[in-house]
């Protein structure tokens, strides 16, 4: 859409969404704040953009420089976006019962582990991916702790209670173990 010699809308916001996380990666782009309109602030943020990669210097965003900055964003978002969220994709009625082999064992065992770093009262487990004696023994005592059904086995509710414990226990992972 175009209002007076300038263009707004929602390509718009994507593109100062890419540039706004490219100045924190990259000095020399200005900073823009995505609102949606092709200004001034955007224009020399492109500009800036533009000169850093050799190509000419329009400030525009045309085919060409829309394709350098989504892919410049894409190779700087993991370093300066936040990581998404484990996200376990739980079957209706999905249960892992002593003695089963399950990727999400993985992650579960690994959490287990770094909560026992505050509660030297849990068993003792390994992160082996097997839901073994030691880590039924864990789920059992973040079980009873958590006053849920005491059997060993995880399910959904299980997993909700643990991510929890861990988030509180953990925090943003930069405390001392």
């Amino acid at each position: 859409m175009r209002q007076e010699g300038m263009f707004i809308g929602a390509p718009i916001f994507s593109l100062q969404t890419m540039l706004a996380l490219l100045a924190r990666a990259e000095p020399g782009i200005p900073t823009v704040t995505p609102d949606g309109i092709y200004g001034e602030r955007t224009a020399r943020s492109v500009s800036a953009f533009q000169r850093l990669r050799d190509l000419p210097q329009t400030g525009r965003t045309d085919h060409t420089t829309w394709l350098h900055i989504v892919n410049a964003y894409h190779n700087a978002l993991p370093s300066y976006a936040p990581a998404s969220a484990l996200n376990i994709v739980w079957q209706p009625e999905q249960v892992i019962a002593p003695g089963e082999q399950n990727t999400h064992l993985f992650p579960i065992q690994s959490m287990l582990v770094a909560i026992r770093q505050t509660f030297p009262a849990m068993p003792r487990l390994a992160v082996t991916g097997v839901h073994d004696a030691p880590s039924v023994a864990a789920v059992r005592w973040l079980q009873q702790k958590s006053d849920l059904p005491i059997n060993g086995s995880i399910c959904q509710l299980d997993w909700t209670y643990l991510t929890r414990l861990y988030r509180l226990v953990a925090g943003s992972g930069t405390n001392p173990l």
